[in-house]
């Protein structure tokens, strides 16, 4: 439990919106694996075929593959809690549609469609979820709050599909998808209590404004690119993991309809012992060898259902399927708030999910036909040994990732430390500041050099690296500049005439050699931009200073 000399858990919950997130993600998707294993059961049970199965599968997957790029886009326009408020009011209303349709023997079609419709509302869910943490969650906890999601996540593997089973046993599948209905509801008071969040910046929301913005994001960042990749290999696996594990159940282990809930659960027990590693990895520089590791244990673990019969053996190998699987997922989702900026987090948290839910529809598609016309061993073996494969393919190229990363870290770290110690950047989040610091130029400057000069268009910010400058002003009038201030390591100037669109309002002048990140005022002000009260705040102070540096008598103590 304990990662990087922390309590993974404790990190996460120190944060009230994680707390009440958290609350509502797990009794929902508890509620969720239910109606999951509910579903499945009622169209096994009427039509007697893995093939109808897979159909079902195929079906209710197809909206998380086509829509989330349009949701994704939906959720970098609108605050994201109001969304997920709104979504979840309307999946509690679908899922009581769903439970009397079930209940009066609908025709299964009908069933599957309405079902394909709470699927097609949830697209935007995740990545409204995923941009909504990155913004009430520092960057340090963000692996901490992410590993907490997926032991929610894993918890509710666990509890979900054993209730789902329990359900089906004393009572009947429409009381599971009426659980689930309640679910929704529950999840929409306890979001009700996050503070409303601001909407993107107009400046943020137009940025990279097409649809396939998300996934330009995604290949931009090397290591990113690596471990959805992964994830993507692995989810072969998880989308076959219904109908495999309902055939393994009733052909191979002798636990009939109900083990698909057994085995579901053995996975999530895996995940959630493997959370407690999740924030260490997550802050582990050799992430190419880390992300094939996790592949092969997969891939291996998810194989040997081909070769046993044992009930204890089978758990054990889905439990260590379950934990590699959770670290990916951890992996992915804490790497993609981290690099990307919030003003695409949500198209770039969607693509993650057209590309994973695109290898659950493949793998799902695959497994139920390998397995009724070739046999169930080599439908395990067919979703198995792509994760096998990718993991050979990274290993292979780990060291040249791994040092292509290392390189680029190790060169963006002094930039990102004196972005993050100035305090103009005080409230510009990881993703921001990582962008910032890529776009930053080193520049020398020569003695008695004018760096900015008054009256000038505002065009850049500079952070001092080392020397020294001095800062003169008229103050706004015809009159002789006076000297204002010093400025050294550490300081900024250029942000008034960028925060105030409006022309330098002093001239600064190097006095020894010196040495300055130069920052284009464009990104500058994207990433301010997405701070809502801290960017108001940066506003105030640009005025408060401007008041001061065009005053008739007073001390300028700003520049810029």
């Amino acid at each position: 439990m304990a990662a990087g000399g922390k309590n993974v858990y404790r990190a996460a919950l120190g944060h009230p919106a994680v707390r009440w997130i958290s609350l509502a993600h797990v009794q929902s998707r508890i509620g969720d694996f239910m109606y999951s294993v509910a579903l499945i059961a009622v169209v096994f049970v009427r039509t007697h075929s893995p093939v109808d199965v897979t159909i079902t599968a195929v079906a209710i997957r197809l909206p998380l593959v086509v829509l989330p790029p349009f949701a994704g886009l939906l959720v970098d326009r609108v605050e994201r809690r109001q969304l997920m408020l709104s979504l979840d009011g309307l999946r509690c209303l679908v899922m009581v549609v769903i439970a009397g349709l079930v209940a009066a023997k609908a025709p299964i079609a009908l069933v599957v469609a309405a079902a394909a419709v709470v699927a097609a509302l949830s697209t935007a869910y995740g990545p409204a979820e995923v941009a909504l943490t990155a913004a009430v969650v520092p960057e340090d906890d963000l692996g901490a709050a992410n590993a907490m999601r997926g032991a929610i996540e894993s918890l509710a593997i666990v509890a979900g599909p054993a209730l789902g089973a329990l359900v089906l046993i004393v009572g009947s599948p429409t009381v599971a998808i009426a659980v689930d209905a309640v679910t929704f509801a529950v999840s929409a008071a306890c979001l009700s209590r996050v503070a409303r969040g601001a909407r993107p910046e107009p400046a943020t929301r137009e940025r990279g404004g097409q649809l396939l913005a998300g996934f330009r994001a995604l290949g931009s960042d090397g290591g990113l690119a690596v471990v959805t990749l992964a994830l993507v290999a692995c989810c072969l696996g998880v989308g076959a993991a219904n109908v495999l594990f309902l055939v393994v159940s009733a052909e191979r282990l002798g636990t009939g309809t109900h083990g698909l809930g057994y085995l579901l659960a053995a996975a999530g027990v895996g995940g959630l012992i493997a959370t407690a590693l999740a924030d260490r990895l997550s802050g582990l520089r050799r992430m190419a060898i880390v992300v094939a590791g996790l592949l092969a244990v997969s891939g291996t673990a998810l194989g040997m259902l081909a070769v046993v019969t044992d009930q204890v053996a089978a758990y054990l190998v889905i439990a260590i399927w379950g934990g590699a699987y959770l670290l990916l997922e951890v992996l992915s989702t804490t790497l993609l708030q981290r690099c990307v900026d919030a003003g695409v987090l949500g198209r770039a948290s969607a693509a993650v999910d057209v590309v994973a839910y695109g290898a659950i529809l493949l793998g799902g598609a695959l497994a139920g036909p390998i397995a009724e016309h070739v046999g169930v061993r080599a439908a395990v073996i067919a979703v198995s040994a792509p994760s096998l494969a990718v993991a050979v393919v990274i290993t292979w190229r780990a060291r040249t990732l791994d040092a292509r990363a290392s390189a680029v870290e190790d060169a963006l770290a002094p930039v990102r430390a004196a972005l993050r110690a100035a305090s103009v950047f005080a409230g510009v989040r990881g993703p921001a500041l990582e962008a910032l610091a890529v776009a930053a130029t080193s520049q020398t400057v020569a003695a008695g050099t004018v760096v900015v000069r008054q009256g000038q268009p505002a065009d850049d910010l500079y952070v001092v690296v080392d020397g020294t400058f001095d800062v003169t002003s008229s103050g706004g009038r015809a009159a002789r500049p006076t000297f204002v201030r010093s400025l050294g390591a550490g300081d900024v100037f250029g942000e008034i005439g960028l925060l105030e669109s409006r022309p330098r309002t002093a001239t600064v002048t190097a006095t020894t050699a010196a040495t300055v990140y130069r920052v284009p005022g464009q990104d500058f002000m994207q990433a301010v931009s997405g701070g809502g009260s801290a960017f108001a705040g940066l506003r105030a102070l640009a005025g408060d200073r401007l008041m001061r540096t065009h005053g008739a008598t007073a001390a300028v103590t700003v520049s810029g």
